[in-house]
């Protein structure tokens, strides 16, 4: 039997072209610079350094990434998550009050007011559900990338990956990939995740 590789990136469907009309295009390809910057940081050969024996699933890195809002991959229970995202704004002078993208909306983040339709920021997921049904081209992509999530895990005390604030830009995604890699390198003990490493010497993100 093959041993299981030092790492793992899991996908959604939406990660290929046609893949899923959920997806957003900026996750295509996202998961070969993923392994890129795995395989470029020095954790398979640092895994393989440390660990005395087979290397089992519960070693390995995990990294999941999610072309929409939906999460199918299930980017909160994995080392980090990566999930694709466009918060878009309206462009008044375009949008005719059609109310289609208040419809559409999975999240109830749009509302109609006197001045015209609105966005709430602290309820929209940047799902790109809005921008895809608006045929008056009236809602903007603005901000594009990635949300990151960080340090879940399953196993006998599961917890969820904590979200950090903002949307990353891939190249900013990619370089905090390297950066949680480069902790647990330097924290690293036997069998332990980033999530229970975050648990025992804090968070330092």
């Amino acid at each position: 039997m093959t041993p299981p590789s030092t790492h793992e990136v899991i996908v959604c469907r939406g990660t290929r072209p046609a893949g899923c009309p959920k997806g957003l295009e900026l996750a295509h390809g996202f998961a070969r610079e993923v392994s890129r910057v795995i395989e470029h940081s020095g954790w398979p050969a640092f895994l393989q350094e440390n660990v005395h024996g087979r290397i089992g699933h519960h070693h390995q890195f995990r990294v999941s990434i999610a072309a929409c809002a939906n999460g199918c991959s299930r980017p909160h229970i994995v080392d980090v998550g990566f999930i694709a995202a466009e918060y878009p704004v309206v462009d008044q002078d375009l949008c005719i009050g059609c109310g289609k993208c208040i419809r559409a909306c999975p999240d109830g983040a749009i509302t109609a007011m006197e001045e015209g339709v609105q966005i709430a920021g602290g309820s929209c997921l940047g799902c790109g559900t809005c921008v895809r049904v608006c045929e008056q081209s009236a809602l903007v992509p603005v901000s594009t990338g990635y949300r990151v999530v960080v340090g879940g895990k399953l196993g006998r005390h599961p917890r969820l990956g904590r979200e950090l604030p903002g949307v990353f830009a891939p190249e900013e995604a990619l370089d905090l990939l390297a950066k949680v890699l480069e902790f647990v390198m330097e924290h690293y003990t036997h069998g332990r995740n980033v999530g229970t490493i975050m648990e025992t010497v804090g968070d330092p993100w």
